[in-house]
């Protein structure tokens, strides 16, 4: 044998060492069950389910931080060394691939020279050491492969920044809930259409939150807010927050246990600090879900994406927001696209804008700027026969935009003073109210300004200024902050009633099955028939003052107080 064979030989068998001994550290580090996924760490679910139980244990809640870090820190300490062993595994691969190769070229004879003589024992020889070669190479090569199949653990989606999944994995794996689901579920600010009508008519008429009547539980709220409960399957959603702290809520629906409470992680400063009134507060829009995350927005500008299990995801800051009251508008979904009414400043500020961004990621997929003063309402999804609209209100138009792109459909000169009523669309109208301006029904198969075109009505009497309106398909329900209740006919506006009910309100209307439910400041509900007279059904107390609006599920109505979530209801 050459003295060059013999050195490639050699170089390949060190580096068929050196693979194999990488590839055994990296088995046994797989081996070690300490920093694979943190989720299934036994002690990590064990204070997980001691913190449902008891959610202002802050020992259990130091104890869960601590331990939450170290697994992460073990986690990622654990990925950093697999990479670095697969890149050193690599290197080992290639090297004892090409020595082999060399160590099996052979050397030509000189042309017109006798070959020599080989002899059967150097064939057999070489043999042995052709078959040795493929053994290295293909153990090489399997070893290669399954440290690669075992380096991926399978449906493991940790954070990479300490916030939230990776980016790209979660736009992977992120499903949509069909049109038919969400309409099942009370997703956002007045259901899944910004109506205030239940899916079902099987809501309470009855109860006494100071007795203790038809209330199914009732559980205290950390910190105060004037946002309204949404749900989602069998959870409920709320939000809080100080000038210092911003929470979001999980409760179970059917029992009211607190499943977890998050803060949001702030990396760097906070930034600039907002002073909303009383009234409004750090926590008034109210969050949204798609089932699988739950989106929340507050008054500084900051909005975040938390998993079911509260795990936030992604945060972004939009603040901050330059609003006389405070920020109140609320959420919105549309597809994969989280929708925000960030109508702020005056018209000359160039501040107003509608932005989407990514469910998944966070990102900024469309921002469009309007040229309107600040508003409090929030922003609505209708679905047309000409093509899905978001449509906003702000002083001085009621506006719809293309929820895929935020291109302007059509506006409608129609506004004037500040807006907080929310617009409700039913059959292609969009319904728009103001005080100063009255109730407007708006066609939206326009294009363009359509002032002059599609605005079918307008009944200038006796219009809210904080709650939003109500259609039951045939009637219009207008009510004041003062407490008048006006009936106006959806087809041509003619007023059919009004009653005045001695009570101021904030709440927005809703309707389950042919009840009104109409929550005052004072937190008693009236019930009142449809129809085209007045007629009252009932007066609930509830024992606590409410601004928020009442969501429906379950058979049930879940209701924000002063200091409580209730769930009216049949105790199950």
């Amino acid at each position: 044998m050459s003295t060059s064979r013999r050195t490639w030989l050699r170089a390949a068998a060190v580096a068929a060492a050196f693979s194999f001994i990488v590839l055994a550290v990296m088995l046994a580090l797989h081996a070690r069950p300490r920093g694979e996924n943190p989720f299934d760490d036994a002690e990590w679910r064990a204070l997980k389910a001691e913190l449902a139980v008891h959610p202002d244990d802050p020992a259990a809640a130091d104890r869960l931080r601590t331990l939450d870090l170290e697994l992460r820190r073990a986690f990622f300490e654990r990925q950093s060394r697999l990479r670095v062993g697969g890149v050193l595994l690599l290197v080992g691969l290639v090297v004892a691939l090409v020595a082999l190769k060399r160590a099996q070229r052979r050397t030509l004879p000189e042309p017109g020279a006798p070959a020599a003589p080989v002899s059967e024992t150097e064939w057999a020889r070489q043999r042995a050491q052709s078959r040795l070669a493929v053994a290295v190479t293909g153990f090489l090569i399997a070893g290669g492969a399954l440290y690669l199949y075992l380096a991926i653990p399978a449906g493991l989606a940790l954070p990479t920044d300490g916030l939230g999944s990776d980016p790209t994995e979660r736009e992977r794996e992120h499903s949509l809930p069909t049109a038919e689901e969400r309409a099942r579920q009370w997703p956002s600010f007045r259901g899944h259409d910004g109506s205030g009508v239940s899916p079902a008519d099987d809501a309470p008429l009855v109860w006494d939150g100071t007795s203790g009547e038809n209330i199914a539980w009732k559980t205290p709220i950390p910190l105060p807010g004037a946002s309204s409960p949404i749900v989602w399957g069998d959870r409920v959603f709320l939000t809080g927050a100080t000038a210092e702290r911003e929470e979001v809520y999980c409760l179970d629906a059917h029992t009211g246990a607190m499943l977890w409470k998050k803060a949001l992680v702030v990396v760097g400063p906070r930034g600039e600090k907002v002073n909303p009134m009383e009234d409004t507060g750090h926590a008034a829009p109210t969050a949204a879900t798609d089932g699988r995350y739950v989106f929340a927005l507050f008054a500084s500008g900051r909005v975040a994406a938390f998993d079911m299990d509260g795990q936030q995801v992604w945060l972004r800051s939009c603040g901050p927001l330059e609003n006389t009251y405070g920020h109140s508008s609320s959420l919105t979904l549309f597809e994969n696209h989280v929708l925000l009414q960030l109508d702020h400043g005056f018209v000359g500020d160039k501040l107003a804008r509608l932005v989407a961004l990514h469910a998944t990621t966070g990102k900024t997929v469309w921002e469009t700027s309007r040229p309107v003063d600040a508003s409090w309402a929030s922003p609505i999804v209708c679905h047309p026969p000409s093509g899905p609209q978001v449509v906003l209100s702000a002083t001085p138009f009621l506006a719809a935009y293309d929820p895929a792109t935020g291109s302007e459909i059509w506006r409608a000169d129609v506004l004037h003073g500040e807006v907080a009523p929310t617009p409700i669309c039913f059959d292609g109208v969009i319904y728009v109210v103001h005080e100063d301006v009255g109730l407007y029904a708006v066609r939206t198969d326009g294009k363009g300004d359509v002032t002059k075109t599609h605005v079918s009505w307008n009944v200038s009497d006796d219009a809210p200024d904080v709650a939003s309106p109500l259609c039951d398909g045939e009637r219009v329900y207008l009510l004041t902050s003062r407490g008048t209740l006006t009936c106006v006919r959806a087809s041509s506006g003619e007023v059919l009633w009004g009653h005045e009910l001695e009570a101021d309100y904030y709440a927005s209307p809703a309707l389950a099955g042919d009840v009104l439910y109409l929550t005052s400041m004072a937190g008693v509900t009236t019930t009142v028939g449809v129809g085209d007279t007045f007629t009252q059904r009932g007066s609930n107390p509830l024992g606590e003052g409410v601004f928020a609006s009442v969501a429906f599920a379950h058979g049930r109505i879940y209701l924000r107080g002063k200091d409580h979530l209730f769930a009216i209801g049949e105790v199950r």
